[in-house]
């Protein structure tokens, strides 16, 4: 992928290596403050709870993500 940042969670996704915490704070930054974004100019209790659901399912997701794993022997 020619974008390093987006690059950089590829490539230790699929080697499991974890996130460095400064992608890991800058991509969470940028996730809530689009979000935030969004939800102001929107203004719908509705929406603001779906994006709040989503934004909370995803910060999940990348702070698993950010932990890294090492695969065991042969997986």
């Amino acid at each position: 992928m020619k974008i390093p940042f987006f690059s950089e969670h590829i490539e230790n996704y699929t080697r499991r290596t974890g996130l460095r915490r400064k992608t890991l704070l800058l991509s969470l930054g940028w996730l809530w403050g689009m979000l935030l974004i969004s939800m102001f100019f929107i203004g719908s209790g509705r929406i603001i709870l779906l994006l709040s659901c989503v934004g909370a399912a995803v910060t999940c997701h990348l702070l698993w993500i950010a932990r890294g794993r090492k695969r065991d022997g042969g997986t």
